[in-house]
């Protein structure tokens, strides 16, 4: 199972981008403040050695957004980015200035 090979994740995905995540942040990136805001700084960092792990994977953008799936994600990077695997890069980006 996902959950095991990424706990970060899954708490972040589950967590912060679960199915009303829209009734309670305006954008993903008011939910990934959240996550940042609300974690430690040893939490965000795993968070971001997991993200790294599925960017160099290599997984196809089906195979990422099944994953997104599986760790509790119900929001849609491709509405918003070209690609899931874009959306994670700039997830990284982001968390790497916390």
């Amino acid at each position: 199972m996902m959950n095991d090979k990424y706990p970060v994740l899954t708490h972040l995905f589950s967590c912060y981008f679960h199915q009303d995540w829209p009734d309670e942040f305006d954008s993903p990136d008011m939910a990934l403040d959240a996550f940042v805001d609300s974690e430690t700084a040893e939490f965000v960092k795993i968070a971001r050695d997991e993200l790294k792990k599925i960017i160099d994977s290599g997984c196809s953008d089906n195979e990422i957004l099944r994953l997104l799936n599986e760790l509790g994600c119900y929001y849609e990077p491709t509405a918003d980015y070209s690609s899931a695997v874009s959306w994670l890069k700039d997830i990284n980006r982001k968390l790497s200035f916390h």
